[in-house]
């Protein structure tokens, strides 16, 4: 029977094969959008795992008669540490991630150099947040003494045994004077209470002045309410302020931080697409399970009971969820690899294909648990139908279809009018920006970044072998990471005008080639790379300082420099109207980065693979090597954002076609089940307006409800997520109006087609039919 059941269902899909594919794709994205939400919220909100249970306390410093915290330094350690030897203990002190470049010395003495993420911390760090240790429970005993990660070890050392390995410091001058690191140990992967893209963990002595963050257990027998009077007594001095300390208990800064109202918060809204998708399918399956009533009749007179009703319904549900399961299984393969090669390491850290693989199977089995109570509904109403006595379906008034009808334009209303909101913060946060290239010159661009110290020693080489590259035609240096990929990110100086207020200023360096470079108007003489007291200043910039009437210098923090010249904005600069963007641009030798245009008629590629194979002659293999064009946005920001713009779209879109599905299906079987009702009202002398007053009526009244509803609560949400964004965008009543008349179109044009052929039904000819 199973077999059978199957086979019957298979049919019935069949039938409506457009409606189905487009519920199947709908509850695909749905179960993607819901697992991906699903897998990011349990591993941001796993709770860290640390020794000492209410005993772990946070310490945060400040100055006397300063509100706020200030940063800690290993000073500031050293002293609180003495002042409570008798109050705390297993002092877990590390700093915060940052890069740097070492050379591991191998067996034979060869020296390989790497790029590393490294942290300072204390040896108590990895017990107190219970850090798993491969070789043992050895910490580090001396100064030149570093645990590494199972990554970096794997890096330089493949399948073998790091311990026992010399890691040299090759970018970074350290405090001690130690230069040669042994490796003591090996931390496992998934580390807690610190950041799983550590590589190195060095002593504090290397780097003392770095800002810290400190951790400890207060001693057995000591309450808290001891050591919080205790620590009111202590302080210290350090340059011309007194320090003093405050204790927070971890166990009550995770309870505090209640963020449970936020995970549920996330996981409904990423439910909603698969809830609207369900529904749909559900309520299309439902109608056409009560229209098949002369077939269930036939079934139940060749013996057929309430069992074999449910599973006839059951196997439909079954076979599109796992239709939609497999479909969302192929767009997770899509989506990982695409979110990986374009968005930042560090914005999806959450990213496991093994963990959304699992939360897959977990949905789908959820989904069709939930579904097995609701195909209750149907069978129990179709129970007791028989040849003789037929279900009337015709004459309700629908109020489950209305319902669910209603929620889909509400999930509609709200995702069309969040992604106008991120459209228009969008466009007002970055406005345009200032490109004098052409898009086909801009493809004709590349960005190396000078990343490494290997790069920087063998600059001039490098220097010159890109210049003598026969599809090279132009080179420019800068002295920042003014156009990094971001292409949004900038230095800042100030600039105090003749009131004494202050203004903010984009400061960018490099050769002063680099107007010529991106063909950017420059008013002025052009400067050697290397001279000094000289700055281009941009137009908005020379209006202000004429109006301060200066002499052809301008004062930027403190110092004096003369005016070599006037440009309108830098390259990609942000052009917010009614609002002035200052910016000024230093000459510098400095190399932090080098932008190479293409000669024409050469194939960029092809010039970009002679680059990399020129800059890996001084450069190995170990060193990343960032070379890009600059429409690239890849691993950015930038790109960040331009996928949340995107799958905001697709989301609304989605729940667009959902209620254009709803309503259409709807319209349709209305207007069939109700086509003798039309004839013998326009016998009675009813006109086509009547008609149309009629069906369009309920879909009119379900529209302005779920509107009414959903846009406040849409509106005030926006405006309390972006209150602190000083965008005024949101405030604005434009969106609304633009969404009620968009959601009226789209439920309009869909349901106006068959209320068109129904107002002008011939009456004579449903006679005849009949």
């Amino acid at each position: 029977m199973i077999l059978h059941y199957l086979k019957v269902a298979l049919r019935n899909l069949r039938k409506n094969k457009t409606q189905h594919l487009i519920s199947a794709l709908c509850l695909a994205i749905g179960i993607l959008t819901f697992s991906f939400m699903l897998c990011f919220v349990y591993t941001v909100g796993e709770e860290e795992e640390y020794i000492g249970g209410e005993r772990a306390m946070r310490l945060m410093i400040s100055k006397k008669d300063f509100a706020g915290d200030v940063p800690c330094v290993e000073e500031d350690f050293r002293a609180l540490k003495s002042q409570t030897s008798g109050m705390l203990e297993g002092w877990a002190v590390f700093s915060y991630e940052a890069e740097m470049e070492v050379e591991v010395v191998e067996k034979d003495g060869r020296e390989t150099p790497y790029k590393v993420t490294y942290k300072v911390a204390t040896p108590a760090t990895f017990p107190f947040w219970k850090l798993p240790l491969l070789y043992g429970s050895r910490l580090p005993e001396r100064e030149d003494e570093i645990i590494v990660s199972t990554s970096f070890a794997r890096r330089m050392a493949g399948s073998e045994n790091p311990v026992g390995r010399i890691v040299r410091l090759a970018s970074l001058t350290p405090a001690n004077g130690i230069t040669d690191y042994r490796i003591v140990n090996v931390v496992a992967e998934k580390e807690k209470g610190g950041s799983p893209r550590t590589e190195c963990w060095f002593p504090l002595e290397m780097k003392p002045k770095t800002w810290l963050q400190m951790y400890a257990l207060s001693k057995e027998g000591v309450s808290s309410e001891s050591l919080e009077k205790y620590l009111a007594g202590v302080s210290w001095v350090r340059g011309d302020g007194t320090m003093i300390v405050e204790a927070s208990s971890l166990k009550e800064m995770a309870e505090n931080r209640n963020t449970d109202l936020v995970q549920f918060f996330l996981l409904f809204i990423s439910s909603l697409i698969l809830v609207s998708g369900l529904i749909n399918f559900l309520k299309f399956t439902f109608q056409q399970f009560y229209v098949r009533q002369r077939e269930l009749a036939l079934r139940k007179c060749v013996g057929s009971g309430s069992k074999g009703l449910f599973l006839l319904l059951f196997f439909e549900v079954f076979i599109m969820l796992t239709i939609a399961w497999f479909l969302s299984l192929l767009m997770g393969e899509v989506v990982m690899p695409l979110a990986r090669t374009w968005l930042p390491a560090e914005h999806i850290f959450w990213l496991s294909a093994s963990a959304v693989y699992r939360l897959h199977i977990l949905v789908y089995l959820g989904t069709l648990l939930l579904c097995i109570p609701l195909l209750l509904i149907p069978v129990w109403r179709v129970r007791k139908v028989s040849l003789i006595r037929l279900i009337p379906v015709t004459g309700g008034k629908h109020v489950f279809r209305s319902l669910m009808i209603g929620i889909q334009l509400v999930v509609c209303i709200f995702f069309l009018g969040a992604m106008m909101v991120v459209h228009l913060s969008y466009a007002e946060l970055f406005g345009k920006t200032y490109a004098p290239l052409s898009p086909a010159e801009e493809e004709r661009c590349l960005s190396l970044s000078v990343n490494s110290e290997r790069m920087r020693q063998n600059w001039d080489e490098i220097r010159s072998g890109l210049t003598a590259l026969p599809g090279i035609e132009r080179l420019v240096t800068l002295g920042d990471e003014t156009l990094d990929r971001n292409q949004f990110s900038y230095l800042y100086t100030s600039y105090e005008k003749a009131d004494h207020s202050k203004v903010s200023v984009t400061v960018a360096q490099g050769d002063p080639a680099y107007f010529d470079f991106f063909r950017i108007p420059m008013n002025g003489k052009p400067m050697e790379a290397d001279t000094e007291g000289y700055v281009y200043i941009c137009q908005s910039f020379s209006d202000l300082l004429q109006t301060e009437q200066t002499d052809g210098t301008v004062v930027l923090d403190g110092r004096s420099y003369r005016i070599a010249g006037v440009y309108p904005d830098l390259y990609k600069q942000v052009i917010l109207d009614g609002q002035a963007n200052l910016s000024v641009f230093f000459p510098s030798s400095q190399a932090a980065s080098c932008l190479l245009k293409i000669a024409p008629g050469n194939d960029v590629d092809q010039v970009t693979e002679q680059v990399i194979a020129l800059c890996r002659r001084y450069v190995p293999e170990t060193l990343p090597l960032e070379i890009h064009r600059l429409t690239d946005v890849r691993q950015t920001q930038a790109a960040t954002i331009g996928m949340m713009k995107s799958s905001m779209g697709v989301l609304a879109l989605i729940c667009v076609l959902l209620v254009v599905l709803s309503v259409y299906s709807s319209v349709t079987m209305d207007a069939e089940a109700r086509r003798k009702e039309v004839a013998i009202r326009k016998i009675n002398g009813a006109s086509p307006r009547d008609i149309g007053i009629l069906f369009a009526r309920g879909y009119v009244v379900i529209f302005l409800v779920a509107f009414v509803v959903t846009y406040p609560v849409l509106r005030l949400a926006m405006i309390q997520t972006l209150s602190d964004s000083g965008l005024q965008s949101v405030y604005g009543w434009g969106w609304g109006v633009c969404l009620f008349f968009v959601i009226a179109c789209l439920i309009g044009m869909t349901a106006c087609w068959q209320i068109l052929r129904i107002m002008w039904l011939n009456p004579v000819e449903e006679i005849k039919r009949e």
